[in-house]
């Protein structure tokens, strides 16, 4: 991808704005529809009805348009996880506590059910681009921090907190990748209520 030496502008204005982020929101589809390689910087200036001008206004290659893309994906596919759920006021009735977790996973499968081809994307080009990689890990820092702050909550006497955060995590994440993104050929529903069976257990085991 070829850098454009022209120096890019930091929007200001609401029109400039919202044109900006029209460029990212019709890159993210197009890279869905089209893969990363098969969408190229004209055609998305074309879809965003801007000119190539314009977009390298803005971005100064498709790297760093792409780069931004996954940043707001990310963000957006965290929020949805977590959207509305406030664990302080789960009163710490089990049954609760229960449904809470259920819904996270809930949640975090439904998470995945936006732009999937792009996820698998950025997901494999994960493993062999660092700044990628970075943005994922700044992603599931967050994700295991909430995670974390259930434990304190509701299983403070855990030997290891950050272990325990982290391999409760991995397990959603992994089942998600499993249900959403790789088509595994077994009912959700089973899935989830399984999920949800292991973590309650997990949580409670003492």
């Amino acid at each position: 991808m070829a850098k454009h030496k022209k120096q890019v502008r930091n929007p200001v204005q609401r029109r400039s704005i919202e044109k900006r982020g029209r460029i990212i929101r019709t890159a993210q589809r197009l890279f869905s529809k089209h893969g990363i390689h098969g969408t190229t910087s004209n055609e998305i200036a074309a879809k965003s009805g801007v000119s190539i001008g314009t977009f390298y206004s803005y971005f100064r290659n498709k790297k760093e348009l792409m780069m931004e893309v996954l940043r707001s994906y990310l963000a957006e596919f965290t929020a949805n996880i977590f959207k509305g759920k406030d664990i302080a006021r789960i009163a710490g009735r089990k049954p609760e506590i229960r449904r809470l977790i259920r819904e996270l996973i809930a949640s975090a499968f439904a998470a995945f059910e936006h732009e999937p081809e792009f996820h698998r994307q950025m997901w494999a080009l994960k493993y062999s681009d660092p700044e990628i990689r970075k943005l994922f890990d700044e992603s599931e820092k967050k994700e295991v921090a909430y995670v974390r702050s259930l434990l304190e909550l509701y299983a403070p006497g855990m030997k290891d907190i950050d272990a325990g955060a982290k391999i409760i995590h991995s397990a959603i994440q992994n089942a998600g990748h499993y249900v959403k993104l790789l088509d595994y050929p077994m009912k959700e529903t089973r899935i989830l209520e399984e999920l949800t069976e292991m973590v309650y257990r997990y949580l409670f085991r003492q």
